[in-house]
């Protein structure tokens, strides 16, 4: 399979990008495999800790503002995706590297270490910028369909602008326990 193809909204414009998914709900399992002590999975780990932090808050005043009193832990519906974009992967006629799409989750937290994440505000693309200490959250169908489009989701893709160096996009889709 080619890079993104099991991504793919269309066959003829695959998702450019290699992709890493860590779900906390399956680190005991993962504790009888080498890779488990691996200093990447360590940093993965770390990552998904700090923004389930960032996600239970984001979550919480969501709950409450729309009038919902009980809150109760979204961590193990959510997970972690690394995203990387590989300089070489870059196709010449390509306005993507990830074509326009919202994400079907909640909210998405993106921590990208460059260039490329743009989204969709007023019938045009802007560049979101995110500083070294911040990221960017982005509502997804879920949240949208949840208020009854009162937030609506925000479309969102990678800009092949950004293709020609190495990018690294660490990303937190936050989900509520279908139960709540």
């Amino acid at each position: 399979i080619q890079a993104g193809m099991d991504y793919s909204q269309a066959p003829s414009r695959p998702d450019l990008c290699d992709r890493y998914c860590y779900w906390h709900a399956n680190v005991e399992d993962h504790r009888e495999y080498q890779f488990a002590s691996h200093f990447f999975y360590k940093a993965v780990q770390r990552f998904e800790m700090l923004m389930n932090a960032e996600a239970e808050s984001i979550y919480g005043s969501l709950k409450s503002f729309f009038g919902q009193s009980a809150v109760h832990s979204i961590r193990n519906q959510s997970y972690v995706q690394i995203c990387f974009y590989r300089a070489r992967l870059a196709v010449e006629g390509r306005k993507f590297l990830q074509e326009p799409h919202e994400d079907g989750h909640l909210f998405t937290i993106a921590k990208p270490t460059g260039s490329g994440l743009v989204v969709l505000d007023g019938g045009k693309f802007i560049d979101v910028d995110t500083g070294e200490n911040e990221a960017f959250v982005m509502a997804g169908s879920l949240l949208s369909s949840l208020t009854e489009d009162v937030i609506k989701p925000a479309i969102h893709a990678v800009d092949a602008a950004s293709a020609g160096k190495n990018r690294l996009s660490a990303l937190y889709f936050a989900n509520p326990d279908p139960g709540h």
